[in-house]
């Protein structure tokens, strides 16, 4: 399902490889620490719905942003750390 790009899509967005390209990947963060839900992509200003594309895509997209969540974490957690020494 294609549907003009919404803010209230995703809460936040990645760009991630889709073949010889690169997308605007749309996820939501989950409570679970390390986890995303991806909902879409944006193709040519248009979101496109995840269950458009192969969910080895999506799982792989997925694989992808959690490791990036979990280094925006350890940034967070290590810059806490020297504030709390300064």
């Amino acid at each position: 399902m294609r549907t003009a790009m919404s803010s209230a899509a995703a809460d936040r967005c990645s760009l991630q490889p889709l073949g010889p390209t690169q997308v605007l990947v749309e996820f939501i963060p989950s409570t679970e620490e390390g986890r995303c839900c991806v909902t879409g992509a944006v193709i040519n200003g248009e979101h496109v719905d995840a269950a458009e594309f192969a969910q080895g895509v999506v799982v792989m997209w997925e694989h992808s942003i959690n490791r990036e969540l979990a280094e925006e974490r350890e940034a967070q957690r290590e810059l806490a750390l020297e504030r709390r020494n300064d």
